[in-house]
């Protein structure tokens, strides 16, 4: 048996190191700007009195916390980019575990852009909602 029979396809690696590179720079992104973004909701919250559901005034108040959120998909790209660099070496994960990996990391990158996203929109929600004169 050949050495190059138990080797991925020649694709396989750089896509998975582009994904992983991909899930990396967006977390870290996606962490900063999260927090960013629910500093000045907290600040503006404090000014314009606010009010605000349970969740989302959690989320406001524990936004310290919030990059810790991007861990797990940092983690992720982390891995992806690392096996698919050792796939030149010999000896990187699967293929059926990298696309697990892809999609967890990628599922939870969404679940923590929405967590902004919704508390970004329960803040502007007061103002399209009809008051009287």
């Amino acid at each position: 048996m050949s050495d190059s029979s138990n080797r991925p396809p020649a694709g396989k690696p750089a896509l998975f190191v582009f994904t992983g590179g991909f899930l990396l720079v967006v977390s870290i992104v996606i962490a900063w700007l999260g927090w960013f973004v629910l500093s000045t909701l907290a600040e503006n919250a404090r000014e314009y009195d606010v009010n605000l559901p349970e969740l989302a005034l959690a989320a406001i108040e524990h936004r310290a916390w919030f990059p810790l959120l991007a861990l797990p998909s940092l983690a992720c790209g982390i891995v992806l980019v690392f096996s698919g660099i050792r796939d030149g070496m010999r000896g990187g994960a699967p293929l059926p575990a990298r696309w697990l990996i892809l999609a967890v990391g990628s599922l939870w990158l969404a679940l923590t852009f929405a967590i902004v996203l919704y508390c970004f929109l329960m803040f502007l929600r007061p103002l399209y909602q009809y008051q009287e004169l």
